[in-house]
Formats: structure tokens, C-alpha cells, sequence
């Protein structure tokens, strides 16, 4: 029974101890740690939802302080604007003459698209397989997409996302005034051997 409490065991015991008191001194620090950036990133959050908060009251004392005369004025304009005018047809005219080459070839393969899908909604993979027929769909899509995004801001087109596929249209605005420098050319059919 003496051998239970040699210098032996107690030293390996001690050593034991010593190890395992470290090891969660260090465990308990790195959870402070963590605990205390919770705490910073919540505090971040909070002082964003408050910024979020008083700038939604300005302008929702912004918009009840306007007077009903200048929103009538707004209607107005806007109802206006929905008519097409000359002032319409040539800033959509300088817009489409502002068009790069790689934009406006985007642009006709789209109009011919949806020519072909009977004015119908065309996928964005169509439209990336028309363009770059050679090369694959997945690794011209960020550019296409920039392209796209591009005409989408300018109002030339519509994009609408159904499920993962992206659906594209020309605008209502654009296919009324489809200049006659953009000539719609049909691919000709393969004949079957």
C-alpha cells in the first residue's frame, strides 16, 4: 500500500494536473475572447439599426411634411413620362449610339431571341450560349451579367429571376423604337443530312 503514495505517481499526477489546469486556462481565454467580440459586433449592429432607425423617421417626416401640391406634381410627371415623346425617342436614340459594340451585339442577339420565342421572356443561358457559342456558359456569365446589368440601369431591358435562371426582355419603351440600324437577322436552319 505504499507504493500508492510514491514520489512517482504524485509527480505524474501533478504533471497531469498542471496540464490539464492549462489547457483550460487557455480554453477559458479564448471564450472570453469570443464572448467579448460577440459583444463588439453587437454593439456594431446596434448603432447601425439606430442609424437605420433615425434616418427612416427623417424621411418619413420628410415625405408627411411635403406638401400634396408637389405630389400631385409628381403624378403628374410622371404620367406624362409615360407617353413617349420626342424628347423619349432621342434620348433612347443617344443611348443606344452610347452602346459599346460587345453591348449593342448583346442587345440585337436578344431582340432576335425573343423574336424567335414570340416575344416571350429569353433565359440569360440562351442569350450566354448565343453570344459565346464556344465557350462555356459558366465562365462568360459574370461578364454577360455586367453587360446585362448595364443595359437593364439604361432601361434598354427587363431582367426577372425564376427560381436559379435569369429571364430577360427587351422594354416596351425599347421595342416601339427599334431603330432600323438594328436589322434582326434569323439564323438559317441546318438542313438534316
Amino acid at each position: 500500500m505504499w507504493w500508492l503514495f510514491s514520489k512517482k505517481t504524485e509527480d505524474k499526477t501533478l504533471k497531469k494536473v498542471n496540464k490539464i489546469e492549462k489547457s483550460l486556462l487557455k480554453s477559458f481565454t479564448h471564450i472570453k475572447g469570443d464572448i467579448d467580440g460577440i459583444f463588439n459586433k453587437l454593439d456594431l449592429q446596434e448603432e447601425k439599426i439606430t442609424y437605420i432607425l433615425s434616418r427612416i423617421e427623417n424621411l418619413e417626416s420628410s415625405s408627411i411634411n411635403q406638401p400634396t401640391e408637389q405630389i400631385e406634381q409628381y403624378t403628374e410627371q410622371i404620367e406624362q413620362s409615360e407617353q413617349p415623346s420626342s424628347k423619349t425617342i432621342q434620348s433612347l436614340k443617344t443611348t443606344l449610339n452610347d452602346l459599346t459594340d460587345t453591348q449593342l451585339g448583346l442587345l440585337k442577339k436578344l431582340i432576335a431571341l425573343q423574336k424567335e420565342n414570340k416575344d416571350n421572356w429569353v433565359l440569360m443561358r440562351s442569350l450566354t450560349e448565343e453570344a459565346y457559342p464556344n465557350k462555356d456558359p459558366l465562365k462568360v456569365r459574370s461578364t454577360i451579367s455586367g453587360y446585362l446589368s448595364i443595359l437593364d440601369d439604361l432601361g434598354l431591358i427587363q431582367k426577372r429571376r425564376k427560381g436559379r435562371q435569369i429571364l430577360l426582355k427587351i422594354t416596351d419603351r425599347l421595342k416601339e423604337f427599334i431603330p432600323p440600324e438594328i436589322k434582326i437577322k434569323t439564323p438559317a436552319k441546318r438542313k438534316k443530312n
